[in-house]
């Protein structure tokens, strides 16, 4: 049903800490403002629709560009 989520971090991750999971990293990656590369293009995450999709602007040109949390979890890795 769900793409399965990467790994967290390396082999030294800490035991005490709790994982996060793989949504919970999105909405980390989205709130601290990281940009993603997706097809070759860069995108800066501004702002959230709910609590299912993360809107991003295409630097490009400006654009604004709604995806799921669903479909950024395949990529994690890349953010």
């Amino acid at each position: 049903m769900f793409a399965p989520c990467p790994p967290a971090g390396g082999a030294r991750r800490r035991v005490a800490r709790a994982a996060h999971s793989c949504y919970e990293r999105v909405l980390i990656r989205a709130i601290s403002g990281r940009r993603l590369l997706l097809q070759g293009e860069w995108y800066t995450p501004v702002g959230m629709k709910g609590w299912s999709s993360v809107i991003f602007r295409r630097e490009a040109n400006g654009a604004r560009v709604t995806i799921p949390v669903d479909a950024l979890i395949a990529h994690l890795e890349a953010w």
